[in-house]
């Protein structure tokens, strides 16, 4: 089972994501940032970082608003 359970992308204006499970190879126990997603849609390869703005509270939420482009993919 894939770790997103949805998915937003709206080009040049909002990525938002919510997941959860062990293949997010994140857990809220610490602070996370920066969370790296890269996400392959046919032959189309994007990538994202999240940063920014930051609310975290563990165990609950980790949220990014305004978070630069990253400058290349990893």
């Amino acid at each position: 089972m894939a770790p997103f359970h949805s998915l937003m992308v709206k080009g040049g204006k909002l990525v938002k994501g919510v997941a959860k499970g062990e293949q997010v190879g994140h857990t809220l126990a610490a602070d996370p940032r920066p969370v790296d997603v890269e996400l392959t849609l046919g032959g189309q390869r994007y990538c994202w970082r999240f940063g920014g703005t930051i609310q975290y509270v563990a165990q609950k939420k980790y949220l990014a608003r305004d978070a630069a482009a990253p400058e290349a993919c990893p």
